[in-house]
């Protein structure tokens, strides 16, 4: 429960940064977020694209080869591990 994927159509992580953090105008391009509670205060962040369907994978349990299988060329493995490991949201490793 400490983590909930959302893929949209709409820049939804650009619109909340704009309205609550008076970010810049958002762009119109659909954007993957991961809403995250390390400290029980939710916080959206951005994921690079294919990051909604690798931590889908993983979460499903399948192994970190097939959940990378599940993202797109260019995906930014490092990006989405350090943003797990930034808000504490791994909760295990297994082989």
């Amino acid at each position: 429960p400490s983590v909930q994927l959302l893929a949209s159509r709409w820049p939804v992580h650009a619109i909340w940064t704009a309205n609550m953090r008076g970010g810049p105008q958002p762009r119109m391009v659909g954007q993957e977020i991961a809403l995250l509670r390390a400290e029980f205060d939710p916080e959206p962040c951005l994921l690079p694209p294919g990051g909604v369907g690798f931590l889908q994978s993983l979460s499903s349990g399948q192994p970190l080869i097939a959940a990378l299988a599940a993202t797109g060329e260019g995906f930014d493995l490092a990006a989405v591990l350090g943003l797990l490991i930034q808000h504490r949201a791994l909760t295990g490793v297994s082989r």
